[in-house]
């Protein structure tokens, strides 16, 4: 008979376990606390997280110091929490609100464009009156302004205080003869007169308003949650108008960011937006917002560090190291990884790292599987079963993210999921994917987009990556964002997806 010690208290254990049972029963009862509050207080929406959490990027500075005003992101990469992190800050000389447009009825915005632009100008009015309305409402709760200018502005925003919404500012928008009281503020007179005035030259008079009376606060305006109305459209007026509309912001962002840098005023309009969606914006200048624009990216180094801050607040330490966080809660078994008989082993991190798409929310979901498992086994450790255990669960979570993301521009991805399904293979060649869809497509099942085209589509979100026959290492898009499909190499699909595809 096989006898080894504990491996906490030394005392002689049969087989080929590692704890006594005292040992095991007390390191569970220890991890157990810690399972409960990664599962209860670790969340995969930002919005409904603890601040604690957020983990300071240097991306986040440059946007809370006005160097950038534009953060692109996937879905999962800390866009919102850096929003979150922003709109947090409450002190006397940051004023900060966030325009979401969740559940918000766009048709409304559509409706109040200015026919007399071109598009996608015709938005840029629209986004500058709601901006610069916001902006006025802060210098309103700003006690450094002059009294007798915050007076007047609760004349022109009587609702200040109430925290109107936005689809109430919309209406207000829409109604072509604005009349108010208005003073001249920033002349040398005070000649209180009623006016009538068009919103366009609202817009004008709010500009004028802030540039003249504003203080050296600074002032933030982030508009996030802008993928709401993004959605398989049914038409081609559809398309055009949304994205005519996020084209007017980021066009209207960039002229008031001018404006107020030329002024020198500490004013921030920020936008969220999602990079698959600004990579379908097709502007002529496009290509000069580079200047104003963050990509997050999340390296394995980045990761770590955002999971060492993570798991210290759980473990309720102050700093220590990665490596100590990580083998606190997982166990040092090396995971066995390969075609049979496995004899290839890698780290427990790295094995998760894989099945994610270097994301945040990833590794947030791989970890609430995790313990998740943990708990109803009664695991002192996250051992290499556990991990294995949660992979079916995370599976299926990053199909939906996927499918989040790819619906919008493949509104068949079902059927193109069961295509991969139906070839079985974790790599193959690219014709036994064409085959198979233009069967589908003869058959009338699915519409005709061509194979070459969804391929592209599948590598783009990272469904699938090339194998290129001189390296044996797969590319994938979310790993190197200048990547291109090739069709002449070898499709290998994303190891996240083979339990929900049925590929072993």
């Amino acid at each position: 008979m096989h006898y080894r010690n504990c491996f906490i208290c030394g005392a002689s254990v049969q087989g080929f376990h590692r704890f006594c049972n005292n040992c095991y029963n007390k390191k569970f009862r220890e991890n157990e606390v810690i399972y409960h509050k990664i599962r209860n207080e670790w969340r995969l929406e930002a919005k409904q997280e603890s601040s604690e959490y957020f983990y300071f990027l240097n991306e986040a500075n440059d946007i809370f110091e006005g160097n950038k005003n534009m953060i692109i992101g996937r879905k999962g990469e800390g866009k919102t929490a850096i929003a979150k992190y922003i709109y947090s800050i409450k002190k006397h000389n940051i004023f900060t609100e966030k325009i979401s447009f969740q559940n918000f009825p766009f048709n409304r915005l559509y409706d109040t464009s200015d026919n007399q632009y071109t598009r996608p100008n015709q938005y840029i009015s629209i986004w500058k009156f709601l901006t610069y309305s916001i902006i006025c409402k802060q210098m309103i709760n700003n006690q450094n302004i002059n009294s007798n200018i915050t007076n007047e502005l609760r004349r022109i925003f009587p609702e200040a205080d109430n925290n109107k919404k936005l689809s109430d500012l919309i209406s207000e928008y829409k109604v072509k003869q604005f009349s108010l009281e208005f003073f001249g503020i920033g002349f040398n007179t005070l000649v209180e007169k009623k006016i009538g005035i068009t919103w366009i030259q609202l817009i004008d008079v709010l500009e004028k308003i802030i540039i003249a009376n504003i203080d050296d606060a600074k002032y933030y305006i982030l508009f996030d949650e802008l993928d709401e109305d993004y959605k398989s459209f049914h038409s081609i007026d559809e398309k055009t108008n949304y994205f005519d509309l996020i084209t007017g912001l980021l066009k209207a962002v960039q002229d008031m960011r001018a404006l107020f840098t030329e002024n020198n005023l500490s004013v921030y309009p920020i936008v969220f937006l999602r990079s698959d969606i600004y990579n379908r914006i097709t502007y002529s200048d496009k290509n000069k917002w580079s200047d104003s624009i963050i990509k997050l990216t999340w390296t394995p180094e980045k990761l770590k560090a955002l999971l060492k801050h993570r798991l210290n607040i759980v473990l309720e330490r102050d700093d220590i190291s990665f490596k100590e966080c990580w083998y606190h809660l997982f166990s040092d078994y090396k995971m066995s990884v390969g075609s049979p008989p496995h004899t290839k082993r890698i780290d427990t991190f790295d094995y998760i790292l894989r099945s994610t798409q270097n994301r945040p929310r990833d590794f947030i979901k791989y970890f609430q599987e995790c313990v998740k498992v943990a708990i109803e086994g009664k695991y002192p450790f996250i051992l290499p079963t556990v991990i294995k255990s949660a992979d079916s669960a995370f599976s299926e979570y990053m199909k939906n993210e996927i499918t989040d993301e790819m619906y919008a521009v493949l509104p068949e991805y079902e059927d193109i999921f069961a295509i991969l399904s139906s070839i079985r293979k974790q790599t193959f060649k690219p014709f036994e994917f064409v085959d198979k869809y233009e069967q589908l497509v003869e058959e009338g099942q699915i519409p005709d987009r061509g194979a070459q085209a969804v391929l592209k589509l599948l590598f783009e979100f990272s469904v699938i990556g090339n194998v290129p026959a001189i390296k044996n290492q797969a590319i994938f898009k979310y790993e190197k964002d200048t990547a291109r499909f090739n069709f002449r190499e070898n499709i290998i699909v994303h190891r996240g997806l083979y339990k929900a595809l049925q590929i072993f």
